[in-house]
Order: C-alpha cells, then structure tokens, then sequence
C-alpha cells in the first residue's frame, strides 16, 4: 500500500475556525440520568521519568465559566482567570501513579489507574453540594 495521496484526494481545511466546546456529550448524559458528569486529563506519559499526574472536574452546570476552552488555546491571564473560576465553583481531585506503579503496569495502565483515582475522588460528594447551590 502506497503513502503518495493523489492530487485528487481531498484535503483538511487549514484556516477553517476550530469549533468551540459544546457541552453537548454532557448535556446528552445529564439527561440520561448519568449524574456527575466529570472531565478527566492526565500529564506525564512523555517524559522517561517521574509521576503521571491525573485531573478530575465535575462543573455545576448552572456555572460554567465564561471563555472555558482547551487551556492551550488560552493566554496565561486567562487561564488563571478561569482556574479560580473553576475552583469556586467545581468540584477538582488530582491523582498520581508514582513511577514504581508505572514500572509495574506500564505507563497506560498507570494512567488509566491515576484518571480512575481522580474520578472518583471527585465523585464522591459533589452531587449533594453541586445541587445545594443550584
């Protein structure tokens, strides 16, 4: 099977406007029944050395920051702005596989093992909380 492309085959777009967050996925499971809804991140699967570190955030969806968006995507000012928004109103729980973890399971696992910790640590009270304030 050959890498060429053919002139013909078709081509991303490169100037077309990146979609904005949505919510959509969310709202569908709210919905559903599927209460709380958490976004999971992890860092530290690139470097050769050191801890993977997992984030877990269950927004209130009355309160939704204004602006939130992927944080690369944000300037510095920004970003901080909406982190002291986010910690206000949003439940947020870290985990972390150390790397013993990550040399015994592989640095997947590890990280699905850290993601899992962070979710339910975020999970464990919130909707009481989140629901008191709505």
């Amino acid at each position: 099977m050959s890498r060429n492309v053919s002139a013909r085959s078709a081509r991303l777009p490169l100037r077309e406007e990146q979609p904005r967050p949505t919510f959509r996925r969310e709202r569908s499971a709210l919905k559903r029944g599927i209460w709380p809804v958490a976004g999971c991140d992890e860092a530290g699967r690139g470097p050769l050395a050191g801890p993977v570190v997992a984030a877990a955030v269950i927004l209130d969806p009355q309160r939704v920051p204004r602006g939130l968006d992927d944080s690369k995507k944000l300037d510095r000012e920004t970003r901080e702005k909406l982190y002291t928004q986010i910690c206000a109103c949003a439940e947020v729980a870290v985990a972390m596989a150390p790397p013993a973890r990550i040399d015994r399971d592989n640095i997947l696992r590890a990280s699905l093992w850290a993601l899992a910790r962070a979710r339910d640590s975020a999970a464990g009270a919130p909707e009481a909380r989140l629901r008191r304030r709505s």
